[in-house]
């Protein structure tokens, strides 16, 4: 029989098999740790319920004839947890990060750079072509470059988020429980 308690503050609750080990979308690399900083971090594009890629962050899309140059056109008004302005640079501030230890340095590892063509456009230029890019692109998970520059930004995401998407981080209990 299913419940019908209901929060008392209004929140959804779930449980989930283990404890999520970092909230940093970063560093994060289990599945139990994505299901959660998934719901408070977006992404470029997604996957619709028919597995078919679609806009999230990025309202457009395009790829270069010799598939090594893909321009995203972003949504426009959508600002951070931390207030901060959604934009190309923010796309570009992801990509600066240089740290072997960080899970998406595997993804950036194949980009030779990242343009800033306008306030809301974003030319994301490969190394060579790759057809997985588009896949990998739906697992890039946008942070407020503001959050990622302070000096303890890892330990700071562990806390707090710094995304856009719709559930934000109200408290962290490791071993407990995430709200």
């Amino acid at each position: 029989e299913a419940s019908t308690a209901k929060s008392p503050d209004n929140d959804i609750v779930i449980a989930l098999q283990a404890d999520a080990t970092h909230l940093d979308p970063h560093v994060s690399s289990n599945g139990v740790s994505n299901q959660v900083t998934n719901e408070m971090y977006e992404t470029l594009l997604t996957f619709d319920e028919d597995t078919n890629v679609v806009p999230l962050l990025a309202k457009e899309w395009s790829v270069s004839e010799d598939g090594k140059s893909y321009t995203f056109v972003l949504n426009e008004g959508i600002k951070f947890h931390d207030g901060e302005p959604f934009n190309a640079e923010s796309v570009r501030a992801v990509y600066g990060l240089k740290d072997s230890s960080l899970t998406l340095q595997r993804t950036i590892n194949a980009w030779e750079d990242v343009v800033v063509d306008s306030e809301y456009q974003v030319t994301i230029k490969l190394k060579e072509p790759n057809n997985t890019f588009i896949n990998k692109i739906t697992q890039f998970r946008i942070v407020s470059p503001k959050a990622m520059a302070m000096e303890n930004a890892s330990d700071y995401l562990a806390k707090n988020s710094a995304g856009t998407g719709p559930f934000v981080l109200s408290e962290r209990v490791d071993g407990g429980y995430t709200k």
